[in-house]
């Protein structure tokens, strides 16, 4: 997935998840139905690993951060 700036919002927003079908990546209003944040957090049932991989997990401030972005809508 290609988060680079420019090419990061396309690739989140309102996409499908290729790894849990019927799952969006980011669902804009709903952090509960994003893909993304489940990944972020490890929550149960995701697959593969805990985001981000290879690095440490995100502070619970920054996952709040993304959690609040999704929740007023992932705007641009």
């Amino acid at each position: 997935m290609v988060l680079s700036s420019g090419q990061s919002y396309g690739n989140l927003v309102n996409v499908k998840s290729s790894q849990k079908p019927g799952e969006k990546l980011v669902s804009p209003g709903e952090p509960q139905h994003s893909y993304l944040l489940a990944k972020i957090r490890g929550e149960k049932g995701i697959k593969g690993s805990r985001m981000p991989i290879g690095r440490p997990s995100l502070l619970l401030e920054q996952e709040k951060v993304i959690e609040e972005w999704i929740a007023v809508g992932a705007k641009e």
